[in-house]
């Protein structure tokens, strides 16, 4: 079975090699997928999905292709590659369809503030579930997290070595997210969101 599906897989990503004379290159394509769920990840098929995804005017698969773009880590490489890249965004940024959850799932990041430096992070919460972001301090100093919505109204303001705030969003949409460190010495951070 899975002699099969690589097969399959090697036919369809070798297809577009070459021009066929009886199918234009701009031929519908099927909305189901058979591939299986460890090949679906593939930066080729992840690229491919955003690509149709794009061309159907399907807001959702684009945006969800796109994260998975960026979960995998690829990157475009010259002006084409990047243009490409913000014509999906910028019209996967147009998606009005409200879904539930964070974009990207949890994730977290490290990283050290100088002294009174802060950072601002943006992040786009789904709506009607449940947000959270966790802050520490490696060295046991207090830093300052604030969350605000896009209105710019505040969510959480806390100042602590060890801070979470939890919220649940009513419109899918991006918060800003400012970590402070108040001290007069650098501090090591790691933020968790969820």
């Amino acid at each position: 079975m899975t002699r099969v599906l690589l097969i399959a897989l090697c036919c369809v990503l070798t297809s577009n090699c070459t021009r066929s004379t009886e199918a234009p290159r701009n031929a519908p394509v099927a909305s189901t997928s058979v591939t299986p769920p460890s090949l679906e990840r593939m930066p080729g098929a992840v690229l491919y999905r955003a690509q149709v995804a794009f061309e159907q005017d399907d807001l959702t698969g684009l945006a969800l292709a796109l994260s998975q773009l960026d979960a995998v880590g690829l990157h475009p490489v010259g002006d084409e590659a990047r243009d490409v890249l913000a014509r999906w965004r910028a019209a996967a940024a147009d998606r009005t369809h409200v879904t539930r959850g964070r974009v990207l799932g949890p994730g977290f990041m490290v990283g050290e503030l100088g002294p009174r430096e802060e950072r601002v992070l943006q992040q786009t919460f789904l709506s009607g579930r449940r947000a959270a972001i966790s802050l520490s301090s490696l060295e046991t100093r207090s830093l300052e997290v604030t969350v605000r919505n896009r209105r710019d109204e505040s969510l959480c303001r806390e100042i602590a070595a060890h801070v979470t705030c939890r919220w649940i969003p009513l419109y899918t949409h991006r918060h800003t997210i400012t970590l402070r460190n108040p001290n007069a010495k650098k501090t090591r951070y790691q933020l968790v969101i969820d």
